[in-house]
C-alpha cells in the first residue's frame, strides 16, 4: 500500500504539505469532528465525514493519510523538502491522530470499488467446550471499527475456514491469468508476504499438534502400564 499512497516526487511532496498547511486549521477541526463522533460510537457517521473529507480536500487527507499510517518514506520526503523542523511536525501529526489510524486506512482500502468492507483485523476471545475438551475461539471480524461478523467455534473450524480464504484467492488468481488480465506487481508481492506469514503459522500449529500427539501417547502409556 506504502507504494500507491507515495507521491511520485519531491515536487508533489512539497506542493501537498504546503497545502495542508494552508488550510491546517479546518482540516484539524475536520479531524476533531470525525474522532468526537468515533469516540461517541457513531461510527457509520465518522466514516461519512471521513470520505466527505477526502473528496472536498484529498491532499490534505492525503498528507494525514500517510502520516497516521507512518510511511516513512514521507517523513523522508518531508524532510528533503522542507528541513528537519518539518519531519518531527509530520510525526507530530502521526501521533496526535494515531488513533484515527484504522478508520483511514479502512477509508483507503474501501474508497474505490469493486472492494467492499476490507478486513482491517479482528478481535479475539477463548471460550472452552468441557463435553468436548476442545477450546472455543471466539471471534469478531472488523473492517476498521465496523464489526461484519462474529462467530465462536472450535480451532478447527477456523483452521478450516482459513482453507476456504485461500482457495477462494487461488481460484480467482488462476481465472485471473486465464482471461490473460494483468495483476500488479504489487498486488503479488503482497500475496508473497501474506503466505510467509501463513506459513509460519502452519508451521506452529504443526508442532502444535505434534506435542498433543505425543502427550496424548505418553499418557495412554501410563494408563496401560501404571507403576
Amino acid at each position: 500500500m506504502a507504494d500507491d499512497l507515495r507521491p511520485d516526487d519531491e515536487d508533489d511532496v512539497e506542493m501537498m504539505i504546503s497545502e495542508f498547511h494552508n488550510m491546517e486549521n479546518e482540516v484539524r477541526r475536520i479531524l476533531s469532528e470525525i474522532r468526537d463522533l468515533h469516540l461517541q460510537q457513531k461510527y457509520d457517521e465518522a466514516d461519512q465525514k471521513l470520505r466527505n473529507f477526502w473528496e472536498a480536500r484529498p491532499v490534505p487527507f492525503t498528507v494525514v493519510l500517510l502520516a497516521v499510517l507512518e510511511i516513512e518514506d514521507f517523513f523522508d520526503d518531508a524532510e528533503s523538502a522542507f528541513g528537519e523542523q518539518e519531519r518531527e511536525e509530520m510525526l507530530e501529526l502521526s501521533e496526535q491522530y494515531s488513533d484515527l489510524r484504522p478508520m483511514f486506512e479502512r477509508a483507503y482500502l474501501d474508497y474505490d470499488e469493486p472492494r467492499k468492507d476490507p478486513v482491517s483485523g479482528g478481535e479475539i476471545g477463548r471460550g472452552y467446550d468441557p463435553e468436548e475438551n476442545v477450546p472455543v475461539v471466539e471471534y469478531t471480524l472488523l473492517a476498521g471499527e465496523k464489526r461484519l461478523a462474529e462467530t465462536h467455534d472450535y480451532p478447527s473450524r477456523f483452521v478450516r475456514t482459513s482453507y476456504l480464504f485461500l482457495d477462494a484467492a487461488f481460484d480467482v488468481l488462476d481465472d485471473t491469468t486465464d482471461d490473460g488480465l494483468p495483476i500488479s506487481e504489487s498486488e503479488t508481492e503482497t500475496i508473497r508476504e501474506q503466505l510467509e506469514k501463513v506459513q509460519k503459522t502452519i508451521g506452529k500449529l504443526e508442532e502444535m499438534s505434534e506435542l498433543e500427539i505425543q502427550k496424548a501417547d505418553r499418557e495412554d502409556e501410563t494408563i496401560d502400564n501404571p507403576e
